[in-house]
């Protein structure tokens, strides 16, 4: 996929004002999950249209905010992968280009 960095990047903002919002926490994210999304995204085999990638991108970020306030453990890659398999399918006429 050839992945916008303009709606990664939004969807990055977006996830982390709706945490800060939620009272969850206004921590920046680590390099490293921004790289774990980016790579699942850029390896997929499809093209998302961006509202897709600004929502895929605020949920994993949400997510990951959530898991690191309550001491779980971090997103892997195969979450990541598992939540875009669902989330293609679920929201299947917002994924079109």
């Amino acid at each position: 996929m050839d992945l916008n960095e303009d709606a990664f990047s939004a969807g990055i903002k977006a996830g982390q004002d709706r945490a800060k919002m939620e009272l969850l926490s206004d921590q920046a994210l680590t390099q490293d999950l921004q790289e774990k999304i980016r790579g699942v995204l850029n390896n997929w085999p499809k093209e998302y249209h961006d509202r897709f990638v600004r929502l895929y991108v605020e949920l994993c970020t949400i997510a990951e905010v959530a898991r690191i306030v309550n001491g779980e453990p971090p997103l892997t890659v195969q979450d990541l992968k598992g939540f875009l398999r669902e989330s293609e399918e679920f929201f299947n006429s917002f994924k079109h280009k």
